[in-house]
């Protein structure tokens, strides 16, 4: 079997032991919660959930003890109340036999600025200047308001009331309804080089929605369509690591033009992380070098994982986190 290495992600359960966080099982659950509220576009279950793994990774990252399952799920119905979406929380929330509310201190404390900042760095996936933006805001209101003791929920009802109203929201955000979509791929593709539009022509390269809620910069690789776009050519291990290298290039580009309009229309929000998504990548290599011998694969996987830190990771001039399943 090929192996991949990619950063598995580990929560912590109940009774405090360290576990793999089941990914493709919030998408599940996501999808479901929103098609039960009748809400059918599945990119809204994507983008919650990748911003989900996405600080899931950073608090492995940062932490030597990772999140609780039981505050990821919580995490997760905070982003979805957050984006507009209250009622796909109570279902998913039902769906996963939680209690949404139950992580809130209802006493009231002082509303110190570190406190205020703290909590919503606890609570919201936020970029660095957006939290220091929104945390800065929601303290004003509450120095103008005389107000001096404060629970945890109302500061986060707060700041919920200041991402879809203040100057961290895109000039039109506001009327285009929940988690918008900043730019549609068609712009994206009217934007990139021929070498760039080729791979998105063919479904190799894809960007997923800029949302103006939690917006994160991401794009989707297929690196089984770029093999099948040569023209039928037998695919060997160099073949592929040739593909390889051009296809990292036209992501790095397309994630750029995408960073440059989150910069334009979302100042607070611009150093967002960025996310490149080696999607399908092992099955399709366990397929299309399935006769190879063991070792032969072995080395394969180095090699292509090698050439994805470096082509992509290390090269880009922006933080990129870089994921492949």
């Amino acid at each position: 079997m090929i192996q991949l290495a990619s950063t598995n992600l580990l929560v912590m359960d109940a009774q405090g032991r360290k576990q793999s966080f089941d990914a493709d099982q919030l998408r599940r659950d996501l999808r479901q919660a929103f098609r039960t509220v009748g809400v059918t576009e599945d990119w809204l279950a994507e983008h919650i959930a990748l911003t989900v793994e996405e600080r899931i990774r950073s608090a492995n990252d940062e932490q030597h003890c990772p999140m609780a399952s039981t505050a990821v799920d919580k995490l997760v119905c905070t982003v979805l109340g957050a984006a507009g979406y209250n009622d796909v929380a109570s279902e998913f929330s039902r769906i996963r036999d939680i209690d949404p509310l139950s992580h809130y201190r209802e006493n009231m404390q002082p509303c110190s600025p570190e406190r205020i900042s703290a909590l919503l760095r606890r609570s919201f996936p936020l970029a660095d200047a957006q939290l220091q933006a929104i945390s800065s805001q929601c303290a004003d209101i509450l120095r103008q308001h005389a107000f001096s003791l404060v629970s945890d929920r109302f500061i986060c009802e707060l700041a919920i009331h200041v991402i879809h109203r203040g100057p961290t929201q895109a000039a039109d955000a506001a009327s285009q309804g929940p988690a918008a979509v900043l730019a549609d791929s068609a712009a994206w593709r009217a934007r990139v080089s021929p070498a760039t539009g080729a791979f998105m022509d063919s479904a190799a390269l894809r960007p997923l929605p800029l949302s103006t809620i939690f917006p994160r910069v991401r794009v989707a690789v297929d690196i089984a369509s770029a093999c099948a776009a040569q023209d039928g050519a037998w695919l060997s291990e160099l073949s592929l690591l040739s593909t390889a290298r051009p296809l990292c290039s036209a992501a790095l580009e397309l994630l750029a033009i995408m960073r440059g309009e989150l910069q334009a229309q979302l100042p607070n929000c611009a150093d967002a992380p960025s996310h490149a998504i080696f999607t399908g990548c092992k099955s399709f290599l366990e397929s299309a070098f399935s006769t190879s011998k063991r070792r032969d694969r072995l080395v394969l996987a180095q090699d292509l994982q090698e050439l994805l830190q470096a082509a992509l990771v290390r090269k880009a001039p922006f933080p990129l986190l870089l994921t492949v399943r």
